[in-house]
């Protein structure tokens, strides 16, 4: 699962970099074999032709004229019946599909490759619609260097970062602490009860190193990108590219929220679960179908409901997290989904992100994530 694990008590780890080099110089050097293979294949099959009847110029043009033709975008990875099971063991709802009718979850596209920019824009960026890309981040130097902890501790163990503690972000046990990056890995990444998590910071503005173990996707470049005010620049506008990083232990929650532009969130380190909400699906609908009961109609006024129940100004507690749900920790056993009725009954999308992938969320789609190992992620804001 591409794992990024810490001992309990210290790091005293070795890097073999001698079997590494040797894995590496041979899959180069067997590619290099195959590569003279196939193009002394070529040659011999380009001499055949060539002497053939049917190297006609009509017949070249027409091979010539197929060889133009698009390939096709990869098709989405099946599933096999295993890993459907797997899934549902792990349903983020617990009780989904056995309890009070709720809805069994829809499947976010998931590609074997990266897609080309052509129809990553067309299919998913411009209709906004996530898709999930598998081997998004492989051949990325974070994607082997950043599981060995070592790595951060030689490198930034001293230096102070911000970390949240408490259940998420809109618990009322949040909070933020400054410690050591090596108290961050050593102490809190070891404990998935902490509820330690380095969240959403722009590591690389503090640590440069970082950013020559990634690489900044096309789609960010390729795709049209909203623009923000320089205030240092005499308030002129410029494209901005906001690279967020994401490090916690097992267990890591960021509640049902929307983000402020569109998100391509990689997954290096790890694994976390996904649940998504259209943004049509969460607009503010009329309520036909609910009981007139008192849990209910305290989300009510007169024939309008918001169907995923967020903080407004008018809340009684954080009044500025209006783009965040107030249903929390929708994965516990505890989740009634009585509490929030219209969210349970509202169509969703479940995607599992396992190191190397990469997932698109639109802006404007809520999500859930939590993390099901240690995990680091980034995602690109654009």
């Amino acid at each position: 699962m591409g794992g990024f694990v810490i001992p309990k008590r210290e790091i005293a780890m070795e890097n073999d970099a001698t079997e590494k080099t040797i894995q590496t110089t041979t899959t180069r050097e067997n590619g290099e074999e195959d590569k003279g293979e196939q193009e002394e294949e070529d040659k011999g099959n380009a001499k055949m032709s060539s002497s053939s009847p049917s190297s006609s110029p009509s017949s070249l043009k027409k091979r010539k004229k197929d060889v133009s033709v698009k390939t096709p975008p990869p098709p989405p990875v099946e599933e096999t019946k295993e890993e459907e099971e797997e899934e549902e063991k792990n349903a983020l709802f617990p009780i989904l599909e056995k309890d009070r009718g709720g809805q069994p979850p829809l499947k976010v596209p998931k590609f074997k490759e990266p897609l080309s920019l052509e129809t990553f824009m067309t299919q998913f960026y411009l209709p906004k619609k996530p898709c999930a890309m598998r081997r998004f981040c492989t051949h990325w130097p974070a994607h082997e260097k950043w599981k060995d902890p070592s790595y951060f501790l030689d490198n930034f163990g001293a230096r102070a970062v911000p970390v949240e503690f408490g259940s998420s972000y809109s618990s009322e046990n949040w909070k933020i602490n400054v410690v050591t990056f090596e108290e961050f890995l050593l102490k809190h990444m070891t404990d998935d009860k902490c509820g330690a998590y380095l969240a959403q910071q722009t590591l690389a503005d503090q640590f440069p190193k970082l950013l020559e173990d990634i690489r900044e996707p096309e789609y960010v470049h390729g795709c049209f990108r909203e623009e923000e005010e320089d205030e240092g620049n005499g308030g002129s506008k410029i494209n901005i590219v906001a690279k967020n990083f994401w490090i916690g232990p097992k267990n890591t929650v960021s509640p049902p929220h929307t983000d402020p532009r569109d998100n391509l969130f990689v997954q290096i380190c790890g694994a976390k679960r996904v649940r998504l909400w259209k943004p049509l699906d969460t607009d503010t609908d009329k309520d036909d179908n609910d009981d007139d009961d008192d849990e209910n109609a305290m989300y009510q006024n007169a024939t309008t409901t918001t169907t995923m129940y967020p903080y407004t100004a008018s809340s009684t507690e954080n009044t500025k997290l209006t783009n965040t749900s107030k249903a929390g920790d929708i994965s516990l056993a505890s989740f009634s989904p009585r509490a929030f009725p219209r969210l349970y009954r509202r169509p969703f999308y479940d995607v599992q992100l396992d190191a190397g992938d990469a997932l698109f969320i639109p802006k404007g789609w809520w999500h859930f994530v939590k993390s099901v190992s240690n995990s680091i992620s980034v995602s690109y804001w654009w």
